[in-house]
C-alpha cells in the first residue's frame, strides 16, 4: 500500500533524512521510532506532499506520488494525524469532522457524524462541545476520528500518544488496531519510544540521524536491547 524508496530530505545543508526505505502493507500497522530530530516527521511529511523530497520515491497503491499535491494525496487516500493532534480548538467536534470529510476520493460520500462515533465512543456527546475544550485524549481520538472521515485507505499517525496518561494511550491503541482490521488501513505510527508501537504493530523500523539502522519484527524486540543498540550504537 504504502512504499518509500532511498528517500532524501534536506533543509538547506541539513540532510534530515539519509535514504530511507519501508513499506506498509493493507491492515498492517507498522512503527517508525527513533530519538528527537532522527527525521521521522520530516518523512512523514515527505509522503504526505508537506515538504519537498531530495532523492527517492513514494509509491502509493502501486502510484509514484512525485509532483502531486497534498490535496491530491489526501483525495488518493492518504492521511495525516499530526503531531500535537492540530484539532482546530474554536470549532465544534462536529465541524471539525466536517472539515475532515471535505476532502475525500472521488464518488466517496460523505461519512456522517453518527457513524464516526459509533469508532470512537469517546466523542458521543460532544459534537456540538468546542475541540479545544476536551482532553488531550479526547483531542486526540478526534484528530483520529478527522482523518479517517476522509476514507484513507493509509493513515500516518505522528507521535499520537504525546502527552496522553497510560490509561488513553491503551484507548488510543485499540482505536487505531480496530481502524487498521477493520478497514483493512495501512498506518504507520511515529513515535520517540517503544510505548504505543510495542502494544499494535507487526514490524519497527529505528530511525537515527536521519537514516534507518533496524528494521524488526515487534514480537522480537523483548526489553528493548536490540533498540538500545541501534539508538546508542
Amino acid at each position: 500500500m504504502l512504499e518509500i524508496t532511498e528517500l532524501e530530505v534536506r533543509y538547506g545543508a541539513v540532510h534530515a533524512v539519509r535514504g530511507a526505505s519501508l513499506v506498509v502493507k493493507p491492515g498492517e500497522i507498522v512503527g517508525l521510532i527513533g530519538p528527537n530530530g532522527a527525521g521521522k516527521t520530516s518523512t512523514v511529511q515527505a509522503i504526505c506532499g508537506l515538504v519537498p523530497t531530495h532523492a527517492g520515491t513514494v509509491t502509493y497503491a502501486g502510484r509514484n506520488l512525485a509532483g502531486m499535491s497534498s490535496a491530491r494525496r489526501v483525495r488518493a487516500g492518504l492521511a495525516l494525524v499530526p503531531q500535537g493532534r492540530e484539532v482546530f480548538p474554536n470549532l465544534s467536534v462536529a465541524e471539525n469532522l466536517t472539515v475532515g470529510s471535505w476532502i475525500r476520493r472521488p464518488g466517496e460520500p460523505r461519512p456522517k457524524s453518527d457513524e464516526l462515533l459509533a469508532e470512537f465512543p469517546a466523542l458521543q456527546g460532544r459534537l456540538h462541545q468546542s475541540a479545544g475544550t476536551l482532553s488531550g485524549g479526547e483531542q486526540q481520538m478526534l484528530a483520529l476520528a478527522r482523518a479517517v472521515a476522509s476514507r484513507p485507505s493509509c493513515m500516518l499517525l505522528d507521535e499520537p500518544s504525546m502527552g496522553l496518561s497510560p490509561i488513553m494511550v491503551d484507548r488510543v491503541a485499540q482505536a487505531i488496531r480496530v481502524l487498521a482490521e477493520q478497514r483493512d488501513m495501512a498506518v504507520l505510527v511515529v513515535d520517540q519510544g517503544l510505548g504505543i508501537v510495542r502494544k499494535i504493530t507487526s514490524r519497527i523500523y529505528v530511525m537515527v540521524h536521519g537514516r534507518l539502522v533496524e528494521h524488526l519484527e515487534t514480537r522480537t524486540v523483548g526489553d528493548g536491547r536490540a533498540l538500545e543498540r541501534a539508538y546508542f550504537g
